[in-house]
């Protein structure tokens, strides 16, 4: 066994997977055959729901991989040959030229500055933008590091020019490099390759020859602040900005014809997303989308969709497009459809079309499965070893994860990247820390005292346009070089950017500078980066301060641009009134106890358990009811595998049972949780009213989540046998029992009952039209002369083989199509009847007449809600719910596992509803996160944490009180005074438990408490540093 790892491809599913293993102990070779890192997420202008700025959150991630020491970066780079076994694979790498030194260049980029040679496509912006003969991808590209394209450089091609080797300081440039291939020799390997975009090879009624209809992709970098538009939408014939847009989902998608069967799974959510940018973007700009289903079935997904609608006026049609032609004349497109609301046909006139084109295996996927001698499937995605194991390829010690093996959106191919990277770890779980080393600071930490004179760094951030666009950022570094003790103040366009931090580290150094400041975006994604840049610099992280001008300025003041800037001037002028007091902090090492306790014995608990038990750590199982498995106890047949659900069931649980590392605790609550990552108290009590305290170092929430009851909806109030849910009919088809079929003529099934509600429930649940049409093939096998029909709003089988299946099953049942406004009614004939008969009465906005049938059984597909008395056990272990009521993570895109709370760790429905698959997926992905602390063996605690002033403290004990986390205990000590001895009262903080919250700080009457960088006396400097600011403004 070798205790390193191949990973193939450098986008977030790479990335993410070769962080998580080398925290699991592993040295990661992260092979990408383009020049830069950050894949498809590099190229995107935002993300949904949230509309993050794509390379804001994606940049210090990319820049943590090429830091990190353990991870060799092999750009420009592909695999050529494989051979070995599980554990012992020996690889040949082929590193193509860049014509420039790695270890010489410093991105400066003089080089293209200077060369002469007529610009071509740069393939990064999709051809829209402009690229030399020697370059860089974008601006924030990892490695920092230019390259020469050799077909197109004059001195390659004809002998003449060289112009980029005369000017380059570095001399970096080198002419004469060659093909190098590099032998590897490692344990396991990771294909994580991605997608492509099908556009060009869609059929001519898409349109998509004519210049001013572009796919989603293009129009991310038209839409991109770094993109060839400078983030201004334009069209591509003219660069005049359009007055109507027009999104057309499912171009090429879900069409035999074109070759795509499946739904790309994204793209009814980008599309939402492209449309609320371009009006945020371009006031006089319209946009429509055409579409058919909508298919939004993440957290807060749904919800995003009807934003774009109410908030932003984005009018969407459903309809199925004919074709797409232009007008010569004005370039224009003339989009012939029918509308499928009235049944009529219809011509729309829009300035520029915009293709949500289907995604794709990326090119070389079929060569690459030769090579490492893995399947592909019947739509040449890498093929998965089993339903139940889709992180496993066809051969073992080759896995996958990401968009290689079907579609994903980013918290997907986050959590699956975690779960994989666990997979890993638990096959070469002997071989850990074998091949790794420690990561050194080659510069010692410069010594400051809160006396020696503050010399002050500001670094004020662009961002592209995101926040240049609204804030002037030009004025604000003028403003902020007159003030004092700073020393140094500069712009830049990309902060977080990989020569960004080069520059901060230069700037440091050479002005001697002892506090730093950056002024960009947000803190919870970046400050960890800017506090390594200044480490590595040698200042302590602790000296650094970080001010939010993207969220606070830019965003709430895009129509205030004057306002916006000023209000950067005050923060800025703030923060640099508060860092003239900071002071080095330093951080305790804490030791992990290497066990972890698992919430929930539902298949995303066995799962998470199994994992951390096969690396060999203790799993405490704690289950409330009498059984392990779960909704999964009910489930009769799983789809689309057609499988037995049981059989699965029993495997897993005889598994867990067997596994010496696992204790389960059945029929048990939990009744406390104190302590902090890495030694947490827990006490439990079984049914029998026995406690058993723990001792644990993480957490994973796997609370499940319940089928809705929807009472007194369309006749169910749970006792009649005739209107029941989707869960009750799986119990029924599980008892094999058939007779209650006997006199059932006619079943209809009603889809999204109480779900995707303008209130209550907004979300889509994700699984219910796939049971429904599941059940709908099943009820037809046991009585193929039963009619059976769907009452449906939109069908959510946004999965690769899912599109498949549904289109097998629809010749069962009649598909009836109603909308929110007009939900069908449901009454009862005669209570004579047997059974008994219902009238149903929906008006079908496909045929757009109102509908009268009679019917024996309905059947409610209803959304899933959360476990009962989450509320509780969230305070227990003080992590938040959402407003729907599952539980909260840290971040939705880059940290789906993680909650804010460090060493607790959430998967499957405890967090949203999902399927099996994905549940089982997002386990692994838990335990791979939470085994990166218990692997470590210890941990570093922050140093913002408050203090207690002993001589101060008068042990009232009102701060214990108010703390959230029980990190504050009263200590009782003994003063000797000569012949009398007196018991004296003190607060105690942890410095583990304490978050440095303050809340302890603010309730202490005598002012004995302060937190360690934001204490009183620097809170007091802000305040005062905006007041006389605002006195002395309004004095002149």
């Amino acid at each position: 066994m070798r205790g390193s790892v191949l990973v193939i491809g450098g986008g977030i599913a790479g990335m993410q997977t070769s962080l998580d293993l080398t925290e699991l102990g592993f040295k990661v070779y992260l092979v990408e055959r383009t020049p830069s890192i950050g894949g498809r997420m590099a190229q995107l202008d935002k993300t949904f729901p949230t509309n993050d700025c794509s390379l804001c959150i994606l940049a210090p991630k990319m820049v943590e991989v090429f830091r990190n020491p353990n991870i060799e970066l092999l750009t420009y780079s592909e695999v050529k040959k494989l051979e070995g076994k599980a554990g012992d694979f020996k690889v040949i790498v082929t590193k193509k030229p860049r014509y420039i030194d790695e270890t010489k260049c410093k991105g400066c980029g003089d080089c293209a500055s200077k060369c002469p040679k007529i610009e071509v496509p740069n393939l990064f912006d999709m051809n829209l933008g402009k690229r030399k003969s020697i370059y860089i991808p974008f601006p924030q590209a990892v490695p920092p590091v230019y390259l020469i394209d050799p077909e197109l450089c004059l001195k390659i091609t004809k002998g003449v020019c060289g112009v980029c080797e005369k000017v380059c300081k570095a001399e970096a440039i080198d002419y004469e490099q060659q093909p190098q291939d590099i032998k590897l020799h490692v344990g396991a390997v990771v294909v994580a390759t991605g997608f492509d975009v099908k556009a060009e090879g869609l059929s001519t009624r898409w349109g998509y020859r004519f210049p001013n209809v572009v796919s989603a992709l293009e129009y991310e970098r038209i839409l991109c602040a770094s993109g060839p538009f400078g983030g201004h939408v334009l069209r591509p014939s003219d660069h005049e900005e359009p007055e109507k847009i027009a999104f057309i989902q499912c171009a090429g998608s879900r069409d035999l014809h074109e070759g795509v069967p499946y739904c790309s799974s994204v793209c009814c959510m980008y599309t939402a997303k492209e449309a609320i940018i371009t009006s945020e973007h371009s006031e006089n700009t319209q946009c429509f989308v055409f579409r058919h289903d909508i298919r939004a079935y993440g957290k807060n997904f749904y919800e995003f969709t009807q934003r774009a609608q109410d908030e932003y006026g984005v009018t969407y049609f459903q309809t199925k497009i004919s074709t797409i032609q232009e007008d010569p004349e004005t370039n224009d497109l003339i989009i012939h459809y029918e509308d499928l609301k009235n049944g009529g046909f219809a011509d729309f006139r829009a300035n520029l079309v915009v293709l949500a084109t289907p995604l794709i295996p990326s090119d070389g996927t079929i060569e690459l499965g030769k090579i490492l001698d893995i399947k592909l499937d019947e739509y040449n995605f890498f093929k998965e070893k089993s339903y139940f194991s889709k992180s496993e390829s066809s051969k073992e010690g080759i896995f996958l994860c990401g968009f290689c093996q079907g579609p994903m959106d980013i918290p997907e191919t986050v959590a699956d990247a975690s779960g994989v990277a666990a997979k890993v770890a638990s096959l070469l779980n002997e071989d850990k820390f074998t091949e790794i080393k420690e990561k050194e600071i080659k510069v010692p930490e410069k010594k400051v005292e809160i006396t020696d004179e503050p010399r002050i760094g500001v670094l004020v951030c662009h961002c592209g346009i995101n926040i240049g666009k609204y804030v002037n950022v030009p004025e604000v570094v003028e403003y902020i070089k007159q003030l004092p003790n700073v020393v140094h103040c500069e712009d830049n366009l990309y902060s977080c950017s990989s020569d960004s931090q080069e520059r901060i580290k230069e700037i440091i150094q050479e002005m001697d500078l002892n506090r730093f400041i950056v002024a960009s975006c947000t803190p919870r994604t970046h400050e960890s980066l800017f506090q390594e840049t200044c480490l590595e610099a040698g200042l302590n992280k602790y000296l650094f301060e970080m001010v939010n001008i993207r969220d606070q300025c830019s965003w709430v003041h895009m129509n205030e641009k004057e306002a916006a800037t000023e209000k950067a001037k005050d923060l800025i002028r703030m923060a640099v009134s508060k860092v003239k007091l900071i002071r080095p902090q330093k951080e305790e090492t804490l030791k992990v106890i290497p066990s972890a306790f698992v919430i929930g014995g539902g298949v995303s608990g066995m799962t998470a358990a199994l994992n951390l038990a096969d690396q060999g750590f203790k799993v405490y199982l704690v289950e409330k009811d009498k059984a392990l498995g779960g909704n999964l106890n009910h489930l009769n047949i799983l789809y689309p595998i057609q499988e037995d659900a049981s059989n699965y069931l029993n495997e897993i649980v005889e598994n867990v049972k067997n596994n010496k590392n696992i204790e389960i605790h059945l029929s048990t609550s939990i009744e406390n949780i104190k302590g902090y990552i890495g030694n947490y108290d827990i006490t439990i009590k079984n049914s029998k009213k026995k406690r058993k305290e723990l001792k644990v170092g993480t957490i994973i929430v796997a609370t499940g989540a319940n089928e809705y009851k929807p009472e007194g909806l369309f006749q169910y109030d749970g006792k009649n046998k005739n209107v029941i849910t989707q869960l009750e009919l799986e119990d029924r088809l599980k008892s094999g029992d058939t007779t209650w079929l006997e006199n059932i003529k006619r079943v209809t099934t009603i889809l999204c009952v109480n779900a995707r509600q303008k209130e209550g429930i907004t979300y889509c649940s994700n699984v219910c039209c796939g049971v429904s049409i599941k059940n709908i093939g099943l009820l037809k096998e046991l009585k193929p002369d039963l009619e059976i029909l769907i009452l449906y709003r939109d069908f959510q089988m946004a999965k690769k083989e899912f599109e498949d299946y549904y289109r097998e099953r629809r010749k069962n049942a009649i598909f009836l199509r109603y909308d929110l406004e007009k939900l069908p009614k449901i009454s009862k004939i005669s209570k004579g009847n047997v059974p008994e008969k219902y009238k149903v009465s929906v008006f079908d906005t496909n045929l757009q007449e109102e509908i009268d049938f009679e019917t024996d059984l309905i059947i409610l597909a209803t959304p899933m809600i959360p476990a009962e008395n989450l509320e509780e056990l969230a305070k227990m272990l003080k992590v938040p719910l959402d407003r729907t009521g599952f539980f909260l993570e840290a971040h939705v895109k880059l940290r789906p596992l993680d909650f804010a709370t460090d060493g607790i760790f959430l998967a499957g429905c405890a967090q949203w509803p999902k399927n099996i698959q994905d549940s089982i997926s997002q386990a692994n992905g838990a335990a791979g996160r939470a085994s990166r602390f218990l692997s470590a063996g210890e941990i570093r605690t922050s140093g913002l944490v408050a203090e207690v002033d002993p001589v101060k403290c008068i042990g009232c004990g009102k701060c214990k009180e108010v703390c959230a986390y029980n990190a504050i205990e009263l200590i009782d000590t003994t003063k000797e005074f000569e012949e009398v001895s007196i018991i004296i009262t003190k607060s105690h903080i942890n410095s583990a438990l304490c978050k440095g919250c303050g809340t302890c700080a603010a309730t202490c009457p005598i002012n004995a408490i302060s937190v360690k960088h934001y204490d009183f006396n620097q809170i007091g400097a802000m305040i005062d540093s905006y007041l006389l600011e605002r006195t002395s403004m309004e004095g002149e």
